[in-house]
């Protein structure tokens, strides 16, 4: 079953022309302007046009209010552009590419309902060595989870929520592209909180489901030479030999947003000048 996500993002835009006199003559200038409303999700409330004005008004009032001069003459047009907006959401099973499953790196949820993010998230607070998969062992446990306004299956945009009322655990989120590992939600609490827990998020089609990544090192073990354990940076995934050295690069790596390190390929990586 894949519970779709299907609420009207919309936004607005308005085009209105000024004028302005010339010092010493009665020669009006002229120019035009366009603001927009930044883009709004609505799945049933009905929408506030008063909050849409007030928020042109403010726009307008920053333009002519800078010693300008301008003056608005006249509204030429207001336009409103609607799109149907299905966020990414985790939902029921999708197998395990092989590619991925050769890692042995994760814990996949055999899941039928769309709770893939809450099993995940239970796998990890409560590990096993075996039928790991089997979501009939977590059931007992997802009372623990506040999930509380959260809608299911849980989206990238409602991941914040949920580590806001589960206060212990962070939450990293990746996909896996051109056969890498890209993260696209990181922590925003690194080191404060016991449990930080790494999700890959598979796709097929307009499907998605968060799986468990149990070992970030096993995951990306192909990046380095080294055979031993890697300590593994949450925010570029990138994998270092020895935990001071991750130490070292987490303060600088931990100020950017989710980022992927990319080679050049063979035949492209060579510069000339």
């Amino acid at each position: 079953m894949l519970c779709v996500f299907r609420t009207v993002k919309y936004y607005f835009k308005i085009e209105v022309k000024f004028e302005r006199q010339v010092s010493d003559t009665d020669e009006l200038q002229h120019t035009t302007a366009q603001f927009y409303v930044p883009p709004m999700i609505s799945a049933s409330d009905p929408l506030d046009i008063h909050s849409v004005i007030s928020s042109f008004q403010n726009s307008i009032e920053v333009f002519t209010s800078r010693g300008s001069g301008w003056n608005v003459s006249q509204t030429l047009q207001l336009s409103l552009f609607m799109g149907v907006f299905r966020p990414t959401a985790g939902s029921s099973f999708i197998k395990t590419p092989p590619e991925i499953a050769k890692k042995r790196a994760i814990v996949n949820p055999r899941n039928f309902d769309n709770n893939c993010f809450q099993y995940s998230i239970s796998a990890a607070l409560h590990p096993l060595t075996i039928n790991a998969r089997r979501c009939s062992i977590y059931i007992k446990y997802l009372s623990e989870l506040d999930m509380t306004g959260i809608e299911t299956p849980v989206s990238l945009s409602s991941i914040p929520k949920f580590e806001s009322q589960n206060p212990s655990i962070s939450v990293n989120v990746s996909v896996y592209k051109k056969n890498d590992l890209i993260p696209v939600y990181t922590l925003k609490f690194l080191n404060e909180r016991p449990h930080h827990i790494n999700l890959l998020l598979l796709s097929n089609g307009d499907m998605f489901h968060y799986t468990l990544i149990k070992s970030l090192s096993r995951f990306v073990s192909g990046r380095t030479k080294h055979k031993t354990k890697a300590f593994v940076c949450p925010y570029c995934l990138h994998p270092f030999a020895y935990e001071h050295c991750l130490k070292n690069h987490l303060p600088k790596c931990s100020r950017h947003p989710a980022q992927t390190i990319e080679y050049p390929k063979v035949g492209d990586n060579i510069l000339k000048f």
